[in-house]
């Protein structure tokens, strides 16, 4: 329990699930120094589920601005967190 303790504060830390105004909350992760992910998690509906986007973009490009949807997907806030919890695990 400990472990999902951690996550959902994480979770919580990174994305605020659970605020009232929470039009988008995005990460970049900057693999090196042409290559970066775009992380994005927004509210929608259903009430209670939340849409997370991972893009790349390539900076050497030909649009050095533009982005490459790799995932995308609709999930509760618990799907979420079970998606969490599994990429933790797999890091462990």
């Amino acid at each position: 329990m400990k472990l999902k303790d951690t996550l959902i504060d994480e979770l919580n830390n990174q994305f605020d699930l659970d605020s009232d105004y929470v039009p988008k909350q995005e990460k970049i992760i900057e693999l090196n120094d042409s290559y970066r992910l775009h992380i994005t998690v927004h509210p929608t509906t259903p009430e209670g589920f939340f849409h997370l986007k991972i893009e790349s973009q390539w900076l050497g490009a030909e649009n050095p601005e533009g982005k490459q949807t790799r995932y995308a997907v609709t999930l509760s806030k618990g799907q979420m967190l079970d998606l969490t919890d599994t990429i933790l695990k797999g890091t462990e």
